[in-house]
């Protein structure tokens, strides 16, 4: 199990005792996303950047510290996926943090993508939501829904999205 804190602590906590595997304290910043779980790692975001964690040794193998302020993030084959403060929906490396692609969507949203079927949803704080190629960046269209206020789920080909106290359900194609 793994929780982080505000003042920018990080624990890794054995599933069965309870005890403290690891601990991370004094990362600078202060941690703002929940943790994400994903190959062996453990991701997530300080107002400085992403950072990963090796879920078994409490070992931190990267840091961004070059990307302003992101939301929560989604994993999918072997690539973290995030919005930044500047507007940009960006793809990181899983293994290593570098920058796969960046596109820019208008404006900040602290809410997590979500990807499926090689498409990343994102919402935006311009209003819109997101349909974006995760390979390549490329934005496949745009759909306007107002301030969404939970994060993308996609069953049986429909987005569904909370924006403006209204549940929106739209056709991913």
């Amino acid at each position: 199990m793994y929780f982080v804190t505000f003042s920018g602590r990080v624990f890794g906590l054995d599933r069965e005792s309870g005890k403290r595997c690891w601990d991370i304290a004094h990362l600078a910043g202060g941690v703002v996303s929940p943790p994400l779980l994903a190959d062996g790692k453990v991701y997530f975001v300080n107002n400085d950047g992403a950072v990963a964690v090796d879920a078994h040794s409490g070992e931190i193998e990267w840091e961004t510290g070059t990307i302003s302020n992101f939301s929560s993030m989604a994993f999918s084959n072997g690539t973290i996926y995030v919005g930044t403060e500047d507007g940009s929906l960006t793809a990181l490396g899983a293994r290593s943090g570098q920058v796969k692609w960046t596109l820019e969507v208008g404006d900040f949203s602290g809410t997590a993508p979500a990807v499926v079927g090689g498409i990343v949803y994102a919402a935006s704080d311009d209003g819109f939501l997101y349909a974006v190629d995760a390979m390549t960046g490329h934005q496949r269209w745009r759909y306007e829904v107002g301030k969404v206020y939970s994060r993308p789920t996609v069953v049986n080909g429909i987005v569904y999205v909370v924006a403006d106290d209204r549940l929106i359900a739209i056709t991913s194609s």
